[in-house]
Protein backbone atom coordinates (compact mmCIF):
# COMPACT_ATOMS: atom_id res chain seq x y z
CA UNK A 1 0.00 0.00 0.00
CA UNK A 2 1.31 3.69 -0.75
CA UNK A 3 1.74 6.03 2.04
CA UNK A 4 -0.07 9.03 2.68
CA UNK A 5 0.17 12.45 2.93
CA UNK A 6 -1.40 15.62 3.04
CA UNK A 7 -0.27 18.95 2.04
CA UNK A 8 -1.53 22.05 3.86
CA UNK A 9 -1.43 20.34 7.17
CA UNK A 10 1.01 19.93 10.16
CA UNK A 11 0.43 15.88 11.09
CA UNK A 12 2.89 13.69 12.97
CA UNK A 13 2.95 9.61 13.79
CA UNK A 14 4.45 9.11 16.81
CA UNK A 15 4.34 5.73 17.38
CA UNK A 16 3.20 2.36 15.82
CA UNK A 17 1.60 -0.97 17.58
CA UNK A 18 0.92 -4.29 16.23
CA UNK A 19 -2.85 -5.80 17.33
CA UNK A 20 -3.13 -9.36 17.87
CA UNK A 21 -5.17 -9.32 14.63
CA UNK A 22 -2.28 -8.04 12.32
CA UNK A 23 -3.74 -4.68 11.90
CA UNK A 24 -1.95 -1.46 13.03
CA UNK A 25 -2.14 1.64 15.81
CA UNK A 26 -0.61 4.55 14.92
CA UNK A 27 -0.63 7.47 17.23
CA UNK A 28 0.21 11.18 16.30
CA UNK A 29 -1.47 14.41 16.07
CA UNK A 30 -2.58 16.51 13.08
CA UNK A 31 -3.67 20.47 12.95
CA UNK A 32 -6.64 19.48 10.99
CA UNK A 33 -9.65 18.81 12.31
CA UNK A 34 -10.09 21.92 15.13
CA UNK A 35 -9.10 25.82 15.21
CA UNK A 36 -4.93 24.63 13.79
CA UNK A 37 -4.35 23.18 16.90
CA UNK A 38 -2.08 19.96 17.41
CA UNK A 39 -4.91 17.12 18.39
CA UNK A 40 -3.92 13.75 19.19
CA UNK A 41 -5.20 11.10 16.85
CA UNK A 42 -5.09 7.55 16.61
CA UNK A 43 -5.56 5.49 13.52
CA UNK A 44 -5.99 2.15 12.73
CA UNK A 45 -4.63 0.04 9.72
CA UNK A 46 -5.14 -3.32 7.71
CA UNK A 47 -2.45 -5.78 8.41
CA UNK A 48 -1.83 -4.57 4.29
CA UNK A 49 -1.46 -1.10 5.56
CA UNK A 50 -5.47 0.20 4.59
CA UNK A 51 -7.07 2.96 6.61
CA UNK A 52 -9.70 1.61 8.75
CA UNK A 53 -10.08 4.78 10.95
CA UNK A 54 -9.27 7.51 12.40
CA UNK A 55 -10.12 8.73 15.72
CA UNK A 56 -9.29 12.60 17.00
CA UNK A 57 -9.25 13.81 20.87
CA UNK A 58 -10.30 17.22 20.77
CA UNK A 59 -8.45 19.01 23.80
CA UNK A 60 -10.54 19.68 27.12
CA UNK A 61 -8.73 23.12 26.75
CA UNK A 62 -9.20 24.81 22.96
CA UNK A 63 -5.49 26.98 23.62
CA UNK A 64 -3.82 23.72 24.57
CA UNK A 65 -1.92 21.66 21.74
CA UNK A 66 -2.25 17.88 22.33
CA UNK A 67 0.18 15.07 20.62
CA UNK A 68 0.30 11.14 21.60
CA UNK A 69 3.59 10.26 21.81
CA UNK A 70 4.24 7.36 23.37
CA UNK A 71 2.18 3.93 23.38
CA UNK A 72 2.52 0.75 25.52
CA UNK A 73 2.29 -2.19 23.38
CA UNK A 74 -1.32 -4.28 22.80
CA UNK A 75 -1.82 -6.54 26.03
CA UNK A 76 -5.24 -8.49 27.05
CA UNK A 77 -7.05 -6.19 24.22
CA UNK A 78 -5.91 -2.56 25.69
CA UNK A 79 -3.01 -0.32 25.52
CA UNK A 80 -1.71 3.11 26.88
CA UNK A 81 -1.00 6.10 25.23
CA UNK A 82 0.62 9.27 26.52
CA UNK A 83 -1.10 12.43 26.19
CA UNK A 84 1.35 15.58 26.05
CA UNK A 85 -0.62 18.78 26.97
CA UNK A 86 1.30 21.82 26.04
CA UNK A 87 -0.64 24.69 27.39
CA UNK A 88 1.19 27.11 30.29
CA UNK A 89 3.42 24.43 31.22
CA UNK A 90 4.27 20.25 29.49
CA UNK A 91 1.69 18.31 31.68
CA UNK A 92 0.68 14.73 30.85
CA UNK A 93 -2.02 12.62 30.58
CA UNK A 94 -2.37 8.56 30.50
CA UNK A 95 -5.26 7.07 28.15
CA UNK A 96 -6.13 3.36 27.69
CA UNK A 97 -7.69 2.64 24.77
CA UNK A 98 -9.68 -0.59 23.92
CA UNK A 99 -8.83 -2.13 20.51
CA UNK A 100 -11.79 0.21 18.67
CA UNK A 101 -10.33 3.29 20.14
CA UNK A 102 -12.63 4.01 22.92
CA UNK A 103 -11.56 5.66 25.91
CA UNK A 104 -11.43 3.42 28.99
CA UNK A 105 -9.93 5.57 31.43
CA UNK A 106 -7.88 9.06 31.28
CA UNK A 107 -6.07 10.23 33.87
CA UNK A 108 -4.16 13.34 34.15
CA UNK A 109 -0.67 13.36 36.70
CA UNK A 110 1.35 16.00 37.84
CA UNK A 111 -0.20 18.78 36.87
CA UNK A 112 1.67 21.58 38.73
CA UNK A 113 4.94 19.90 37.04
CA UNK A 114 6.95 20.00 33.99
CA UNK A 115 6.93 15.89 33.30
CA UNK A 116 7.51 14.45 30.21
CA UNK A 117 6.87 10.55 29.61
CA UNK A 118 9.47 8.90 27.46
CA UNK A 119 8.50 5.59 28.04
CA UNK A 120 5.95 3.04 29.68
CA UNK A 121 5.81 -0.96 29.45
CA UNK A 122 3.33 -3.28 31.19
CA UNK A 123 4.52 -5.11 34.66
CA UNK A 124 4.05 -8.24 35.56
CA UNK A 125 1.82 -6.92 38.38
CA UNK A 126 -0.87 -5.82 35.65
CA UNK A 127 0.22 -2.52 36.02
CA UNK A 128 2.67 -0.31 34.56
CA UNK A 129 6.34 0.96 34.93
CA UNK A 130 6.85 4.65 33.82
CA UNK A 131 10.20 6.04 32.96
CA UNK A 132 10.63 9.64 31.82
CA UNK A 133 11.84 13.38 32.65
CA UNK A 134 11.35 16.60 35.20
CA UNK A 135 12.83 20.17 35.41
CA UNK A 136 11.27 20.78 38.38
CA UNK A 137 13.92 19.93 40.72
CA UNK A 138 17.18 20.55 38.11
CA UNK A 139 19.03 23.97 38.00
CA UNK A 140 20.12 26.15 35.48
CA UNK A 141 23.20 23.67 34.21
CA UNK A 142 21.34 20.86 34.69
CA UNK A 143 17.76 21.21 33.95
CA UNK A 144 16.33 17.77 33.56
CA UNK A 145 15.77 15.26 36.48
CA UNK A 146 15.46 11.51 35.67
CA UNK A 147 11.13 10.85 36.62
CA UNK A 148 10.16 7.08 37.43
CA UNK A 149 6.14 6.24 38.63
CA UNK A 150 4.61 2.92 38.82
CA UNK A 151 0.70 2.52 38.18
CA UNK A 152 -1.74 0.11 38.87
CA UNK A 153 -4.23 -1.73 35.62
CA UNK A 154 -6.28 0.92 36.73
CA UNK A 155 -3.89 4.11 36.40
CA UNK A 156 -3.88 4.98 39.53
CA UNK A 157 -0.32 5.82 41.35
CA UNK A 158 1.42 3.05 43.68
Amino acid sequence: SAGHAISGYTEAGWAVRQAPDSSYFVIGTSDRYFNFRQNPTLSKYSKNGDTLWTKVYPPDNSSNNETFTVMTPVVNGSFLVVDNVNGDALNVRIIKFDLNGNIIWKKSYFDLYNVGIQSIIPSQSGGYMIAGFTNNFGNFQNPNNIFTMQLDANGDLK
